[in-house]
Order: structure tokens, then sequence, then C-alpha cells
């Protein structure tokens, strides 16, 4: 019912939307989609974009999660698009009593952001007091959903979030 509802399916059969859906894997693959449908990964820098996409896959281990800003005006301006359209989906989960999406959590996008630009694994886990494990287990999720984001989306995205991979698939 929620699939039908946001246009990836009617009548047993897959729609254009619902192609692109069935190739993302994890918790946040409506969401992704969707995001690619609106075009929130084109027109941003590759940090930018791990910053974006990190909200989707990341979850602090905190009891009180780790408050988090976007670090620039774009991904500020972009995240706001992806809260709408993750309340969307929200309603769309409620009228069919189903909670599949988890909320979007914004804690990881300054430190990848910083990370994906080029500074030291030593200056970003200080200013952060992540634990080395913890960011490595974020990077790697993210790089995950980059990955699979680069196969699927529209080239203008698929170029960028291969680009953002690459940027957070770095050496310490």
């Amino acid at each position: 019912g929620v699939l039908e509802d946001l246009g990836y399916v009617r009548a047993f059969s897959i729609l254009p939307k619902g192609r692109a859906l069935a190739r993302i894997y994890g918790e946040g693959d409506v969401l992704v989609a969707e995001a690619l449908a609106e075009r929130l990964l084109e027109d941003v820098s590759p940090s930018e974009a791990a910053a974006l996409v990190s909200a989707i896959v990341y979850e602090s281990r905190e009891r009180v999660p780790r408050e988090g800003q976007m670090p620039t005006a774009a991904t500020t301006e972009r995240y706001a698009r992806l809260g709408a359209i993750y309340h969307r989906i929200r309603r769309a989960e409620d009228d069919h009593h189903v909670e599949l999406c988890r909320e979007l959590e914004a804690g990881f996008a300054a430190p990848v952001h910083r990370w994906a630009e080029g500074e030291p694994l030593d200056d970003v886990l200080r200013e952060t007091g992540m634990a080395p494990g913890d960011f490595v287990r974020n990077c790697k999720q993210l790089l995950d959903l980059l990955r699979q984001i680069a196969e699927v989306a529209p080239e203008s995205a698929a170029a960028v979030a291969g680009q953002a991979a690459a940027a957070v698939n770095r050496g310490v």
C-alpha cells in the first residue's frame, strides 16, 4: 500500500520509480529513491553529498543522539527537503500501519564532510569525540549506500555519489 501511494507499483506492476527502488537495499531505500527522484544529490559537491546521505544511514550509538548540523548552506537546504520527504513517507506508512523508514539523523554529517574534504582523521575525531571504530563503522555504512546510489541514480547524481564514495574511502 505504501509503495502504491508513493508511485512505485500499481496493480502488481512495477512503475519506473519502482525499478530504481528494487536496486537499493537498506532501511532508507524508499527515502533514497524519493530523494533521487527529487534530484537532491545534483549540484552539490562530493563532500556535501556524503554529508547529506550520512543522515539516512547514521544511527547514534549513544543514549542521547549527538546533535548534528549540516555543514553548508546547500546541505542545510537539501536536508530540510529530505526531512519533508521523510515526513511524506511516514504519513503513507502511518496510513498503512507500518513503520519502515527510520528518522533522519544529522550527527555524522559534519564529521564526514570534513573527512571527505581531506582533513586528517585525528582532527576529525578530536573535534567530534567519536571513537575511531564508530567513525569507521559509519563510513562503511555510508560507502555502501553511496555505491548503491552511484549504480541507480541519474547520471549527474551517480557521478557525485561515486566521487563522494571515493572521498570517504581514503586511507588514514
